[in-house]
């Protein structure tokens, strides 16, 4: 649910529930930062850009396979 569909993940699991742990893990962001991410931009009826975490557009869309690590020790 939090790559196919980021507002109703925002919404109903980590807004309503606290539980943001998929996107702290996918995009390497505190649980405040997922919160204010959520409220400020995938869930904001704002029209003006809101602040996308540098990790997340980095990684945005690809499958977990596809992120690029560091192999080097």
């Amino acid at each position: 649910m939090a790559r196919d569909d980021p507002a109703k993940y925002c919404a109903d699991r980590c807004v309503a529930t606290g539980h943001c742990e998929v996107w702290e893990d996918m995009f390497e962001m505190g649980p405040k930062e997922v919160q204010e991410f959520c409220l400020g931009c995938v869930l904001s009826d704002e029209e003006e850009p809101c602040d996308v975490p540098e990790k997340f557009l980095d990684d945005a869309g690809k499958e977990s396979w596809e992120k690029v690590t560091s192999l080097r020790p």
